[in-house]
């Protein structure tokens, strides 16, 4: 589908009639006024929920500037004075430095050692979600831990085309990993320069990391087990989160500052992101409920983007709904996670998210529950009206398990458990890992993969043979939800939104007028009577109230489409076409030709393609929904008939009405005045002279002769009484033109 502008411009002829241009106008003054915790959840899950402990979450934006800094000790020492035992810094990414870096990373240290008067250190974690380079690794080795997510990188910390490192720079990341990160010096000073070689030797004493030099002497006095190459001359690496997990600099895999706070026993708010502009927390209440279809689609993402634009940057999305289309449900979930993803989004489920439903959950950064809710139960199925469901096939399902993965994996819930939910099939073992202490959730297959020889099954989760459906205190006991709740109130005192001015957004009447005009029925009303107010206009040129009426349904029809998200400008501009071609066909080029015949499938198509998502059908639904798209279109086209029979057999008989219809008379018969009205060939006529007995508005009557004829004008208007010639003549189609 084409991409909706922010307006609609066309252009007429001169010849176009007033009903149309008054069709025109109105729909595009109608279109103008529209458009004017994952991993860590994963290892840590399952254990139940630690004591809460005081902590703050400190951002430490890109670049580390003077300015940075001291906006960083003040919030730090702000926090002291409340008493926070915990400083979570999240380090984003960027390059900084030196100086700066250096002077951040000693003022982490002396925090986490109580240097800074209060007699007392806390602990410091650095929290690096992205690809974080240059001397701003110095600030994340500062802290006396690492966290990482799963697509975060550290290092290098230098270019490859920077040739000289001073001896003091490395001096200072030589000792502050010694302070900081002992035994991990080589690696750090790998990291940092390229002219040394980092090498992993085992021996009796554990693992070691050393350069060319250690090593000799590490050789000279122990019994080596194994050596191999870490970093190797020349190189400036960059390790994943899980290469310095597995080397021990990293203590865990967090995807989302959610899922640190529950590493860490923090409160679920302590975790909100910065709120953005004057820094003030700017809620919104959306509530979604009932199918999940087009319509709720497109109403949740105009509320949305109209709360952006107010400046809102805390969602919370209460969703109530017993599911529906599940590729729309997959696409609420990827646009919320994409159109707020500087934003906090909470999905708040009081009774149930159930099938498409909770796929709009897994596009949040946090869900919260009802200890009695229900969360799950995702089987794609698909059918047609009279026929049983039947769940989609494999080649259908891979589409969702891809996307369902991604968004476990952006949001940090459970990829198996996610997985889960649309695979009756899958079995999910919880299993713990006794290296780290951590909790996983693997499938059987997964499972039986190298390298989890190592892991102890604690239970199966989700036996095979139905869908993974899940109430609040079993969501919340495997790290699905962060919190469960007894009501909003309960939510708003977990995030700490007790005095926090939170606008609700609800169904208001434009939301239920576009519901209503987007039912099968009354849109199928509008078609209809928009057509025949087309066919009576043309049938009575100059009225002007039937094109009104045809206008102002096709404008509430393509109005209501494009609110519900099935048409675009690409179906209106097709449907101006059509009406341009069809007006070129009747009033202005004699015949019925291509230009009629294209404009009236360029309308129909339009109208078919404004009904529907897709162009050509894929799925059992999209066949279904074709044929009833063109069932309605079919219907209306039959109704359309049996009114221009009924108008032609008794219309011209009715009182008052019937003046409105030109009688055609028979040929020899006498006229009204006595002259003879003809019916035979016409070619002689072209050329001659003749007074309009009517007003050509285009259509009407001239007299040529003692002759009354049935004729056309060029397009424009001529009064009765003026004097005309004929300058074309198309079988029974007569064309005049003002003399």
């Amino acid at each position: 589908m084409a991409p909706r502008p922010d307006h609609l411009t066309a252009r007429f002829c001169r010849t176009t009639p007033a009903w149309l241009g008054s069709l025109v106008g109105w729909l595009l003054v109608g279109m103008a006024a529209t458009m004017t915790s994952a991993p860590a959840r994963a290892e840590q899950g399952g254990a139940g929920r630690p004591d809460e402990a005081r902590g703050v979450f400190v951002t430490v934006p890109s670049p580390i500037t003077s300015a940075t800094f001291q906006a960083v000790k003040r919030e730090c020492e702000t926090a002291l004075r409340n008493g926070a035992g915990v400083f979570v810094f999240d380090i984003q990414p960027g390059g900084s430095d030196y100086g700066n870096c250096l002077n951040l990373a000693h003022y982490i240290e002396e925090i986490s050692l109580g240097q800074r008067g209060t007699g007392q250190g806390v602990k410091t974690v650095a929290y690096v979600s992205g690809a974080l380079a240059g001397h701003a690794v110095l600030v994340a080795l500062a802290a006396d831990e690492l966290v990482m997510s799963e697509k975060a990188e550290l290092g290098p910390i230098v270019s490859r085309d920077e040739r000289f490192i001073g001896r003091g720079m490395q001096t200072e990341y030589a000792e502050l990993a010694h302070r900081r990160k002992p035994g991990y010096e080589a690696v750090v000073l790998g990291m940092l320069v390229k002219d040394y070689r980092v090498w992993k030797v085992q021996t009796a004493k554990g693992t070691r990391y050393v350069l060319d030099e250690e090593l000799k002497k590490v050789e000279s006095e122990e019994a080596v087990r194994s050596k191999e190459v870490l970093i190797d001359k020349g190189q400036l690496p960059s390790f994943t989160g899980e290469q310095l997990r597995e080397i021990g600099l990293a203590r865990l895999i967090a995807a989302s500052r959610a899922a640190v706070a529950e590493a860490y026993g923090l409160p679920p708010k302590t975790a909100l992101e910065p709120a953005r502009g004057d820094g003030q927390i700017k809620a919104v209440h959306i509530r979604i409920s009932g199918m999940i279809d087009p319509l709720l689609d497109e109403y949740v993402r105009r509320h949305v983007k109209a709360a952006r634009e107010e400046g809102k940057n805390f969602f919370i999305f209460e969703i109530d709904s017993d599911g529906g289309y599940a590729r729309v449900g997959t696409d609420i979930a990827e646009f919320i996670r994409d159109e707020l993803k500087d934003a906090t989004t909470i999905a708040y489920i009081p009774d149930r998210a159930i099938s498409a439903a909770a796929f709009i959950a897994l596009g949040c950064d946090r869900i919260v529950m009802h200890r009695n809710a229900k969360l799950g139960d995702c089987g794609v199925m698909f059918g047609q009206q009279g026929s049983p469901y039947q769940y989609v096939p494999e080649k259908e399902l891979s589409y969702f398990r891809t996307v369902l993965d991604t968004l476990a994996h952006d949001k940090g819930y459970p990829p198996a458990l996610v997985q889960a939910f649309i695979d009756k099939d899958l079995v999910v073992k919880e299993v713990h890992d006794p290296e780290t202490g951590g909790t996983l959730y693997l499938s059987e297959e997964a499972l039986a993969e190298k390298g989890h020889e190592k892991l102890q099954v604690v239970r199966t989760v989700k036996p095979a043979g139905r869908f993974l459906t899940m109430d609040g205190e079993t969501a919340l006991g495997l790290g699905f939800s962060s919190d469960v709740v007894d009501n909003f109130d309960g939510l708003r005192v977990a995030y700490g939104l007790e005095n926090t001015r939170i606008t609700v957004i609800d169904q208001n009447w434009v939301d239920t007028l576009i519901w209503v005009l987007n039912t099968r029925f009354v849109a199928g009303l509008l078609i209809v009577i928009g057509l025949i107010g087309l066919y009576v206009e043309v049938k009575m040129p100059g009225v002007a109230l039937p094109g009104i009426v045809a206008a102002l349904c096709f404008l509430l029809f393509f109005w209501s489409r494009f609110m519900g998200g099935t048409a675009t400008a690409l179906e209106i501009l097709l449907f101006l076409a059509g009406l341009l071609c069809l007006g070129l066909e009747i009033f202005v080029i004699p015949g019925f030709g291509v230009f009629g015949l294209t404009g009236i499938l360029l309308m129909f198509f339009s109208i078919v393609l404004a009904s529907q998502t897709f162009i050509l059908p894929h799925t059992p639904d999209d066949w279904d929904q074709l044929s009833w798209n063109l069932g309605s279109l079919l219907m209306a086209l039959g109704c359309l008939f049996a009114f221009a029979f009924l108008v032609s057999k008794y219309l011209p008989e009715m009182p008052i009405l019937g003046r409105m219809v030109l009688k055609p008379e028979l040929v020899g018969l006498p006229a009204d005045d006595g002259s003879v009205a003809i019916a035979g060939p016409l070619d002689e006529l072209a050329g001659q002279l003749g007074v309009a007995v009517t007003s050509l508005r285009p259509a009407g009557r001239v007299r040529l002769g003692d002759q009354f004829i049935d004729v056309v004008t060029d397009g424009s208007y001529i009064a009765e009484g003026a004097r005309v010639r004929v300058i074309e003549v198309w079988g029974r189609r007569v064309v005049v033109k003002e003399a």
